[in-house]
């Protein structure tokens, strides 16, 4: 009973303390000011060229663009490769180092890994080359 009393107080106070809003309270559009955004100088140029000289500077860009991604896959393999042989390394001497690095997270092969690497470490060695191997 007084739990029910309390709740109805409450009910009351809320109703009496909240703020009251009148139903005929008009909202006033907010005038939206357009403002120019500066454009950058590169911008002016480019819509001061012509259609040709356009184009050109468009062929340009794409064979930078092209040569550009040729050098960031020849440094990509360089890396891979590196990274490839210190892996097999890793997993020779730490297994489940290696596997967890291999993975980029601890899951249920790190797990394997470590408990085969536990129990003597040739096994687990082998699990990680075959993970490796098999994958790549």
């Amino acid at each position: 009973m007084k739990s029910c009393r309390l709740f109805i107080y409450t009910l009351l106070l809320l109703l009496f303390t909240m703020p009251a809003y009148s139903v005929n309270s008009t909202v006033k559009p907010v005038e939206k000011t357009v403002t120019e955004t500066p454009v950058h100088p590169i911008e002016k140029e480019w819509k001061e060229l012509g259609r040709k000289e356009k184009r050109a500077k468009k062929k340009e860009m794409r064979k930078e663009l092209k040569s550009a991604l040729k050098e960031i896959k020849k440094e990509k393999n360089s890396n891979t490769e590196i990274s490839f042989a210190l892996l097999i390394v890793l997993a020779i001497l730490l297994p489940p180092l290696a596997m967890y690095l291999y993975e980029g997270e601890i899951n249920d092969r790190f797990w394997i890994s470590l408990l085969l690497s536990l129990l003597f470490v040739l096994p687990g060695s082998i699990y990680t080359l075959y993970v490796i191997f098999s994958e790549s």
